[in-house]
């Protein structure tokens, strides 16, 4: 078995588990919807994975469609994510990120996501299909195409999953977040972290096997692919801890409790300058306007609710419109 395949069947291990894990998850407590999209990736790609074990690579061409596939996985997760986070899916309330509904731009460049990485891969795959490379020789020199097929995915790829991980590390920051919300924010960030960092270490590993001498490159191939393995497990224990975590939406205590502590005074400090207006010359007719509207409501039968508003409206305008104010 060869050093490529060996990691193979590490990694397809690995989704099966994940895989295996999500899907009762998401049977027994009725997760998610992405939560069954995480299970059929880990699912994908251990079958993937497991290919390549079982069938082995006979050409270079043959080695570009295994890594081609490979990438597939990835792609999607980190798309879905992606769209997730900036409200386009039908999950989008599901995963616990706000940061993106603040800053337009943000939104927008998380909804390109899908875009992008299909759009680094299918280039990928004409670079690679049309000038073929021993892609899946881990410790073999490559050739210059070769590094533009490996950095055209890692690219996309470490730039959306770095962009989606900060997106929870900020939504973890929320004084709004309980702990259960932030420890799903936290282990999501820390899986998108994971795959960024597969990225860059993916980038690195083909420029070593174009640029490097025999021994360097052995030598550096080969720890950057174990770092490779426990990044990958890493990756896939925070996203199965973060879709695994109970979480029933509510406020923190603390951020309530500010939030009154703040809100009293403000509240007081209205209802004062309120009943000044309506008391002054410039509002003197708030009153009768209240009287007409409790009125109206009686006569068109509106909900005691309804009627309420209505008189808050008209006392909120005449508060605004004092000059005293």
């Amino acid at each position: 078995m060869s050093v490529a395949q060996h990691q193979a069947l590490i990694l397809a291990g690995l989704c099966l588990a994940g895989s295996i894990f999500l899907g009762i998850v998401t049977l027994s407590s009725r997760r998610t919807w992405f939560g069954v999209f995480a299970a059929l990736n880990l699912f994908l790609g251990a079958v993937l994975f497991g290919a390549q074990v079982v069938f082995g690579l006979s050409g270079w061409r043959s080695e570009i469609m295994a890594a081609l596939l490979s990438e597939l996985p990835p792609v999607l997760l980190i798309s879905g994510v992606c769209l997730a986070q900036a409200g386009a899916l039908p999950w989008s309330g599901t995963l616990p990120a706000e940061a993106a509904a603040q800053h337009p731009w943000l939104r927008a460049t998380l909804r390109s996501a899908p875009l992008f990485l299909l759009l680094g891969w299918g280039l990928a795959a004409v670079v690679g299909l049309a000038w073929p490379s021993p892609a899946m020789q881990a410790y073999a020199p490559a050739p210059q195409q070769f590094v533009l097929f490996k950095w055209l995915i890692s690219a996309v790829e470490g730039f959306y999953s770095g962009l989606a991980a900060s997106g929870f590390a900020a939504a973890s920051r929320s004084s709004a977040a309980t702990l259960a919300l932030r420890l799903k924010n936290i282990a999501f960030s820390l899986a998108l972290f994971c795959l960024t960092l597969i990225a860059v270490e993916s980038a690195i590993v083909a420029g070593v096997r174009l640029w490097g001498t025999d021994v360097s490159r052995r030598d550096t191939v080969g720890a950057l692919l174990t770092i490779e393995v426990y990044l990958a497990a890493l990756c896939f224990v925070a996203l199965v801890l973060g879709l695994g975590l109970r979480y029933t939406p509510a406020i923190a205590a603390t951020f309530l409790r500010q939030l009154h502590t703040s809100w009293l005074p403000a509240q007081e400090r209205f209802e004062s300058l309120k009943w000044r207006a309506v008391t002054s010359g410039h509002a003197r007719g708030a009153i009768k306007a209240s009287h007409h509207i409790a009125e109206a409501a009686r006569l068109r039968r509106l909900s005691r609710a309804d009627t309420e508003k209505a008189l808050a409206t008209v006392q909120l305008i005449a508060t605004m419109r004092d000059p005293l104010v």
